[in-house]
């Protein structure tokens, strides 16, 4: 669950439906795409996406495009794409690069 006032990213525990971390200063987009992938949880915001270690809930690598607004996130297979609020451009982003160290 995200919250763009706070700019933070909540993991929810299904079986006590209760908070169980809290990631800080994740996004600020109005809309805040997120999706989860092999040991990452991608979060979209205006200007990138920013990587989030779900086991650790912290931020690992913000990835920061000049003018993007990113605010939603699809997963295909080893390819996570991001759309543009502020134009007709979609990014596409390969995992293997995008989680190297």
């Amino acid at each position: 669950m995200t919250s763009r006032r706070s700019s933070t990213l909540s993991k929810i525990d299904p079986a006590t439906n209760q908070v169980v971390a809290t990631v800080s200063d994740v996004a600020s987009s109005p809309a805040v795409g997120v999706e989860v992938g092999p040991g990452s949880v991608y979060v979209a915001f205006s200007g990138g996406v920013a990587l989030v270690d779900p086991d650790l809930a912290e931020i690992t690598r913000r990835i920061v495009i000049d003018g993007a607004d990113f605010y939603d996130l699809k997963l295909l297979g080893n390819e996570l794409w991001a759309s543009n609020a502020s134009g007709p451009t979609l990014y596409g982003f390969d995992l293997d690069v995008l989680t190297a160290p």
